[in-house]
């Protein structure tokens, strides 16, 4: 299969599982939110918070071991088949290293911790302290399965296998679905439950994916000769180092947000704020699908020195990720609160504002997402990542001083839209020194034009709503117009000739394949 195809393939089976994720997700909510009460679903979302650094640990390491997989198998194609498949074996040994005995060291350092948290210092209800233990201890268990996971499921993206991927998180998102309505059915601590469920699901698919993997790829052998090698250990944590300064600020800027809403609000606007964050993952998801299919690519075109294939990648992904996230966002933002009503019945205060705010923040972030596959593509990502994450943090700083001018719980949106708006221009000018990836075809054929087409498509959403009284049916007219409108703008104004001929041609391609 061709590159051309492979991406194709790729982004439609990413984008269909992300499709199938929302709308079983969007029922999945309602029911979770039902069975548990704001209350619950609140500390739920608190306890995640709790193995914060658990999960970040898990992202940057999968980051690092996929980008070391997909620069490898570039290698490969430039060197003899046997030294290739060594290097790759090399690579992933080094991987296993680390996640074979992370997961003990951080159950001994973070569980006493995450307990003597939720003990002592977190803000909840009389009589939860101990389900909330519970939680803790079920969310903390698998999220190290998860982690044992990661060299093998980064095999699978590094050698552009995402729509296998996408099967496997089709059995994770149909079997929580059936799980969420099972809980409408129990009868005692639907809490505890509802960890447990969440906690069996990824643990036994990310078993099934490791065993898969292992029968897959001829990379996923253990040597013990090759295990603990300095040379791939210390590339591997240099680069996994930088990355963490990004992450851990997005990290900070994303729970401290939670900590400080729990603790000005209480438990039931973390409910609103994690409805916003559940709407904004799910609509930035579809997006995400077609650059996670383009990541792999863009570090093998590095891999094999091709420089100038990679920036085309890149400079595309930009374009692409934007218009897919538009295409859900401007009809979500119009109509989130005709949606939420049908969705939730009666969602929590400020939760439609909130939606509102992280969406438009991440659609500034997809704007400067591009520019970040080539800086983790060179593998220059220090410096980046240590501004990246500094600028993160200042979104809880600035939350705090929205708050407490008494902006209100509200205001913790529009410090997202601050940070990711100043984080996509960072990401730009480090690009262009790290990599150089120009500015002015960015400003002006890609952010400028597609601003224009998203105030032209958000002012015709609008239509509908002032001709037209609140109803489901609305909120069809209103995306299907938007959509209309948005999709003909971008072909004509943002695409050009060769994105069009790339589109055009690469569907046709994979079409004829499969007739």
């Amino acid at each position: 299969m061709t590159q051309a195809n492979r991406i194709v393939l790729n982004t439609l089976a990413s984008y269909g599982r992300s499709l199938l994720a929302l709308g079983l997700g969007l029922f999945s909510t309602r029911w979770v939110l039902a069975a548990l009460g704001k209350e619950d679903l609140g500390l739920f979302g608190l306890m995640g918070s709790c193995i914060v650094f658990v999960t970040l640990l898990n992202g940057i390491l999968g980051g690092t071991v996929a980008r070391f997989f997909a620069y490898a198998i570039g290698e490969r194609q430039v060197m003899s088949e046997e030294e290739g498949r060594e290097s790759i074996i090399k690579w992933f040994n080094a991987a296993f290293s680390i996640h074979a005995f992370l997961p003990v060291i951080l159950i001994v350092l973070v569980y006493p911790i995450g307990v003597y948290a939720i003990s002592n210092w977190l803000v909840i209800p009389e009589g939860r302290v101990d389900a909330c233990i519970w939680v803790f201890r079920m969310v903390l268990l698998s999220a190290c399965v998860n982690m044992a996971s990661v060299p093998y499921v980064a095999m699978y993206r590094a050698h552009q296998l995402i729509a296998e991927l996408s099967v496997w998180d089709v059995f994770r998102t149909v079997l929580t679905f059936v799980c969420a309505y099972c809980l409408l059915k129990w009868r005692y601590d639907r809490l505890i439950a509802y960890a447990v469920y969440m906690t069996l699901i990824p643990s036994l698919i990310s078993i099934a994916q490791m065993i898969r993997a292992r029968l897959a790829f001829d990379g996923c052998r253990i040597r013990p000769s090759y295990l603990f090698s300095i040379l791939h250990l210390k590339k591997m944590f240099a680069y996994a180092f930088g990355d963490l300064f990004g992450s851990l600020g997005g990290v900070i800027r994303d729970n401290g947000t939670a900590f400080l809403l729990n603790i000005k609000f209480g438990p039931a606007v973390n409910a609103a704020w994690s409805i916003a964050n559940q709407v904004s993952t799910h609509t930035t998801s579809l997006s995400s699908a077609m650059i996670g299919a383009l990541v792999p690519a863009v570090t093998t075109a590095e891999g094999k020195g091709d420089h100038d294939h990679a920036l085309r990648l890149a400079f595309r992904s930009i374009k692409f990720g934007a218009a897919l996230i538009l295409v859900f966002c401007i009809p979500l933002i119009v109509e989130i609160d005709e949606v939420l009503s049908l969705w939730l019945v009666n969602p929590p205060e400020n939760t439609a504002i909130m939606c509102r705010c992280v969406l438009i923040a991440y659609v500034c972030h997809k704007l400067g997402w591009g520019h970040q596959l080539a800086i983790m593509a060179k593998g220059r990502v220090v410096a980046a990542q240590l501004v990246f994450g500094t600028t993160s943090v200042l979104g809880v700083v600035i939350s705090w001083l929205f708050i407490t001018q008494g902006l209100g719980a509200w205001s913790v949106g529009l410090s997202y839209i601050l940070v990711f708006s100043l984080m996509t221009v960072e990401r730009a000018l480090f690009a262009k020194r790290l990599c150089n990836m120009p500015l002015r075809p960015w400003i002006f054929k890609i952010v400028f034009p597609i601003s224009v087409v998203t105030l032209l498509s958000g002012a015709v959403a609008y239509i509908p709503s002032i001709m037209m009284p609140a109803s489901f049916w609305r909120v069809c007219l209103t995306s299907f117009v938007s959509s209309i409108i948005l999709i003909l703008a971008l072909w004509t104004s943002v695409f050009d000739a060769d994105e069009r001929r790339f589109i055009s041609n690469s569907f046709g391609r994979f079409v004829n394949r499969n007739q």
